[in-house]
């Protein structure tokens, strides 16, 4: 396989997982020291995708998100791994659910888009349909994320599995590093990343803003960066420390930021510390980060959210965060345009100065919740 140009190949469902599919690819290059295929990186038509599939690669990544076996194209991928080397490993989400034997036998209507462009390339029915048996079979290697551990941590102990896979499905084992929260949270001038802890791709946007911005993290702060969503539970205090002794806070919004609890209330919180004098708060700043699924609120809309409701100050507060300039990160553009927009969110942070005196408590709290 060393005279391949690609380790693997990740096939998934743009809508569901572009943004997971490219924090896995960065994941498995960094350890793999080899090129991962991910399409967005590479116009091409069909024909030249499949070829690829078919002679350049080593192993066929498929991740199995709600629709990813109803798109013609990765059904095309699955046929063509299958009829050419048989290399794959398969990664289950959550939310997947295979198809039902009634379904594999009218694979037709069950694609989104019909199979016109297979056809035309010469896939027949029951090809895919032998092909899907196979890589729903335990012939195939496959690990589901892990159910018992968050964030960033269910993306990786995923990844890491590809390295040492195991026939038939299993649970992927994970390697958790997380450090106790007590000892983290007592640390001033970190960077505190908040994203949606229910969504596995803001997640995935919160772990791609961490990898390619490690350097300008680093070269900021010597106190780290603490990424919310990766443990299962911050109790509301420690994370009110972690927000108001922070050296900026970065808010990762996705499709259903404004229902997370967690992250409107950080968003409050962060801005309670920005309305200190500057004397005062010493260097911060509050850093939104736009992924594609995430619709700017309208005053309605931000009013409804659960964590604002009826609270004039909750509204003024986020209303306040949203007037802020967002950077966007489109995570299921190119590695090039990802990798410039995640310096533009870094170029925002404030340097630390390890001289400041530690910043006033500038946090009203009272909900009762955890992070």
């Amino acid at each position: 396989w060393s005279k391949l140009r690609y380790h693997s190949f990740i096939s998934h469902h743009k809508a569901d997982a572009a943004t997971q599919a490219r924090y896995i690819q960065l994941r498995v290059q960094k350890r793999a020291n080899g090129r991962v295929f991910l399409d967005s990186d590479h116009l091409t038509n069909l024909d030249d995708l499949f070829n690829i599939v078919r002679t350049d690669i080593g192993t066929l990544v498929v991740l199995l998100t709600g629709n990813t076996l109803r798109r013609p194209w990765c059904a095309g991928e699955i046929l063509v791994t299958y009829e050419a080397h048989r290399r794959a490993f398969v990664i289950q989400a959550s939310g997947f659910a295979p198809p039902t034997p009634e379904q594999l036998e009218d694979l037709e209507s069950y694609f989104d888009d019909g199979y016109a462009d297979l056809a035309e390339l010469g896939a027949t029915l029951p090809q895919l349909i032998q092909a899907y048996r196979w890589l729903l079979s335990d012939a195939v290697p496959c690990v589901e994320l892990p159910q018992d551990v968050c964030g960033r941590y269910r993306l990786d102990a995923a990844a890491d599995a590809l390295f040492a896979p195991t026939c038939g499905r299993t649970s992927a084992v994970v390697d958790n590093k997380a450090a106790s929260i007590g000892a983290d949270c007592s640390r001033p001038g970190m960077v505190v990343v908040s994203s949606d802890p229910a969504d596995d791709e803001a997640s995935a946007a919160a772990g791609i803003l961490v990898l390619l911005g490690r350097d300008g993290l680093l070269g900021c702060t010597d106190a780290g960066v603490f990424v919310l969503s990766d443990f299962d539970e911050v109790p509301e205090k420690d994370c009110v420390v972690l927000v108001n002794q922070a050296l900026a806070v970065v808010v990762v919004l996705s499709r259903h930021t404004l229902q997370a609890t967690c992250q409107m209330q950080v968003m409050r919180w962060a801005m309670q510390v920005a309305d200190l004098p500057l004397a005062s708060k010493g260097p911060f700043d509050v850093i939104p980060v736009n992924t594609p699924s995430f619709q700017f609120p309208s005053d309605e809309a931000l009013r409804a959210a659960s964590a604002v409701g009826d609270d004039d100050d909750a509204m003024a507060k986020h209303k306040q965060f949203f007037r802020r300039i967002s950077v966007s990160l489109a995570t299921n553009a190119s590695i090039d345009v990802i990798a410039a927009q995640v310096a533009q969110a870094v170029a925002r942070l404030p340097k630390r100065d390890p001289r400041s005196a530690p910043r006033p408590d500038a946090i009203e709290h009272t909900l009762s919740i955890s992070f």
